[in-house]
Formats: structure tokens, sequence, C-alpha cells
């Protein structure tokens, strides 16, 4: 609250910071690893769609919050893309045909 000003709905950004909190750090531990899971993959999509929802909600259309959460509402996206992109490549590279040993 003291980089985006004060809430109506005090308990709000508390709710928010610790559901991040606890998914946050689990997540990014498994992309880095490399292979994830699907439904981690799409934990991590869901979740940083949601809090671009949000952001773009109530920073945007409903002009409840600072207008600084829409940057975070980008980078939320930008999130959602690179596990978008994690699938899309996974599901490539499961789908090529094995190459010749001796080739």
């Amino acid at each position: 609250m003291l980089a985006t000003g004060p809430k109506l709905e005090g308990w709000l950004p508390k709710a928010s910071a610790r559901a991040w909190r606890t998914s946050a750090p689990r997540l990014a531990a498994a992309g880095a690893r490399g292979k994830v899971a699907r439904e981690l993959r799409l934990l991590g999509t869901s979740t940083a769609l949601t809090f671009a929802a949000m952001d773009f909600w109530y920073a945007g259309i409903r002009r409840r919050i600072s207008r600084g959460y829409l940057v975070n509402g980008t980078i939320q996206l930008g999130f959602a893309a690179a596990w978008a992109f994690a699938a899309w490549r996974e599901n490539r590279d499961a789908h090529r045909l094995p190459e010749a040993a001796f080739a």
C-alpha cells in the first residue's frame, strides 16, 4: 500500500499477497527445473491471468485502485505467455520423431 496508496478494502491486498506468496515460489521452482507437470502449467497460467484480470478490471475499468496496477497486469500477461510458450515447446518436443543415433 506504500507504493500504490490506500485501498478501499484493506483485506484485499493482504489476501492477494498471501495467495501470491504461496504459489509464486513453487511455480518459479518448477519452471526453473524445466519439465513441468501439465497441472502446474495450468496453475501458473490461470493464476497469472486471474491477477491480470483483477488488475485491469479494478485499475482500468472500475478505477478503484491505483493505475500502477495496469503495469502489474501487463507483467502478469507476460507470465501467462511464458507458461503458454513452455507448454507449446514441451508439446512440440514430445511429438518429434527420435533422431537416429548414428546419422
